[in-house]
């Protein structure tokens, strides 16, 4: 539905878009997922025609749009701020594109009663927009872009404005709408939990440049580059060296500790790497534990000082100095035993070595 092919935009001599290439599926909901500046409100502004590429095409539906205007496009873009006109009602709102089309008032006015009924506001038509929520006028503005049926629909940060529990609540009801429909959205945003619950693909921008493009699960478990897995939740970063490859495992030095990681392909011997293990796998036991597993092929084990255990609600985090200038946290449940451990005692920290994922870049 919608491809990038070698895409770069510049803005006098600063590179936004670096040479990006992608495709879009067919009801698809794609998430740009990156940090302020990293070129994805510029990729969609490129896609949605208020920007042209520098170099490289945009197609539409596998015809090219560089030079078509944005009105000419089968898209429609829900912003941040919802843009929403504050003298029209809620019902005029939505109808709005629709008059500019010229459609008969009958099947504006159908249209129109599909859209409201469609994001829940069938009671709410004759409001103006500062009689809403903020929620409610999001809702508006998602109906004011679905009403005009377009193929594709852009949506720049559409929830940034919303408190936390609207905004999961509206997460969940847009990812909703999106599969009922089947309409291919394209979805700007820099909060990571918010791609991670909604979409089917994730795009991972850094400096312009995509670094991932993959599933929400391949991306989490198996990222390709460090910038993806320190964006992408929380992760024990550790700088290591290949010491030994076997059949089934690669060991790896990290700060004077021996540890095993699952075999990768292409990797040498004194090879700079890092491994990567998510907080979720790693245990906290106390020293003494007649359940502290031995160092072994299949788990990796480290001692070290139990610093902190900070409480957040369903889970607990386990701060522990391995040796100066290495620390490594856990996540466990809050009802783990970890709670019971004092700070500042000595504990052993393992995880599989399956859980230990290498990168080299």
């Amino acid at each position: 539905m919608v491809k990038l092919e070698s895409v770069s935009k510049m803005f006098g001599d600063f590179l936004a878009v670096d040479n990006l290439s992608m495709d879009v599926a067919e009801g698809e909901f794609l998430t740009l997922l990156g940090p302020s500046g990293c070129g994805k409100t510029t990729t969609l502004r490129l896609i949605a025609g208020f920007e042209q590429p520098t170099s490289g095409n945009v197609y539409i539906g596998n015809k090219m749009v560089n030079d078509v205007p944005p009105y000419r496009r089968d898209v429609n873009t829900v912003f941040q701020n919802y843009a929403l006109f504050p003298h029209l009602t809620v019902y005029e709102n939505i109808a709005f594109g629709l008059r500019l089309r010229r459609l008969d008032p009958s099947t504006i006015d159908e249209r129109v009663r599909w859209a409201l009924k469609l994001v829940k506001l069938d009671n709410l038509g004759e409001r103006k927009p500062r009689q809403l929520s903020g929620g409610q006028q999001q809702r508006v503005a998602l109906a004011r872009a679905l009403v005009c049926h377009p193929k594709v629909l852009l949506l720049d940060e559409p929830l940034g404005a919303l408190d936390l529990k609207m905004r999961k609540a509206m997460q969940i009801e847009l990812k909703s709408l999106q599969r009922r429909l089947g309409v291919t959205f394209i979805y700007v945003t820099h909060d990571q939990e918010e791609a991670l619950a909604m979409s089917d693909r994730i795009a991972v921008m850094n400096a312009g440049i995509v670094h991932q493009l993959d599933t929400a699960a391949a991306i989490y478990e198996y990222p390709k580059t460090r910038f993806v897995a320190d964006f992408i939740g929380e992760a024990n970063l550790l700088q290591a060296r290949v010491s030994e490859i076997t059949a089934d495992t690669v060991w790896a030095e990290v700060n004077g500790h021996r540890l095993p990681c699952a075999r990768r392909e292409g990797l040498r011997p004194d090879q700079a790497i890092w491994i990567m293990v998510r907080p979720e796998n790693i245990r906290v036991l106390p020293v003494s534990s007649q359940e502290a597993p031995a160092p072994s092929e299949k788990t990796a084990v480290v001692k070290g000082v139990l610093r902190e255990v900070v409480y957040l609600g369903a889970t607990l985090k386990a701060i522990t100095d391995i040796n100066p200038g290495l620390t490594i946290t856990a996540a466990r449940l809050s009802s783990s035993s970890v709670v019971s451990i004092p700070t500042d005692s000595e504990v052993q920290l393992h995880w599989p070595s399956s859980a230990g994922h290498i990168l080299t870049e």
